[in-house]
């Protein structure tokens, strides 16, 4: 299924002197406004090589008006690599553990599953969850869908008896994508990146990304120093994205229910 809907003007960052362009992408496939094309075209005018996120076995999926589809047309004939850590079946769980408490990491995929469901308007059920749970150990290897699914019961038992809203677990597992996706930034995009960004020292390139990674690839091709992600205080570092702005407080609280739902010691 193709994938629908018109998303936001793509963000466009262009350093001449440096010679790169990064193009941020509001929602992965989904077509652009018309208004904004020719502003994407033109600045990726004379590109030698183009750095993706999204891997090119999901572009068939993407209107041909998305923001990745037309950047790669308009790079002609440049050379076109992919970042890691994207596709279905490379496990990046080792990399998450590192950072992250494993318990979080159970309760994050039968969450992400519901959120998902409820977006796209379909009914969430229990044999749907088991099978994205299982499926999901291509990415986590550490997944026993069957622990994954048992603590995340656990956590909805949690809630309903101290009634709180479900919709804080959508939250939750919008904080937690991001900051698995400030894990790959960190053990494999940095990398890459540096590697990259030195193979071209002497052409235009570009990179195209979600909107919340802009910040990353910029402070590499800048040559940055970057930190490391820190678990314990990522809600006061995190950064923000245009669509699901969240205030720490609030995740905080989200955070305190699930370690008291899971019976955790307190680890943010």
């Amino acid at each position: 299924m193709n994938i629908q809907g018109v998303t936001h003007k793509p963000t466009i960052i262009q350093n001449g002197r440096k010679n790169y362009t990064i193009i941020g992408s509001i929602d992965h496939g989904m077509e652009i406004p018309q208004s904004s094309m020719l502003e994407l075209i033109a600045s990726l005018e004379n590109v030698k090589a183009l750095m993706m996120e999204t891997p090119e076995e999901f572009h068939k999926y993407f209107h041909p008006m998305s923001t990745e589809i037309l950047v790669k047309a308009s790079v002609g004939r440049a050379l076109v690599s992919y970042l890691s850590g994207s596709r279905a079946n490379e496990d990046i769980g080792k990399q998450v553990l590192k950072y992250a408490p494993q318990q979080i990491a159970e309760v994050f995929v039968p969450a992400i599953y519901v959120r998902n469901s409820i977006q796209m308007g379909q009914e969430p059920t229990f044999d749907s969850m088991v099978a994205f749970t299982s499926a999901y150990k291509g990415r986590f290897g550490f997944l026993d869908a069957e622990e994954s699914i048992k603590r995340y019961m656990q956590v909805l038992q949690y809630w309903g008896k101290h009634q709180l809203d479900p919709k804080d677990l959508d939250h939750f597992s919008y904080d937690f994508e991001k900051f698995v996706g400030d894990v790959r930034e960190f053990e494999l995009w940095q990398p890459e990146l540096r590697e990259f960004r030195a193979q071209y020292k002497k052409g235009k390139i570009a990179a195209c990304v979600g909107d919340y990674h802009v910040p990353f690839v910029q402070s590499v091709f800048e040559d940055n120093n970057i930190q490391p992600p820190n678990w314990k205080n990522h809600l006061d570092t995190r950064r923000e994205d245009k669509l699901t702005p969240q205030s720490t407080e609030f995740l905080q609280r989200v955070y305190d229910n699930l370690g008291k739902a899971l019976e955790l010691q307190p680890s943010i």
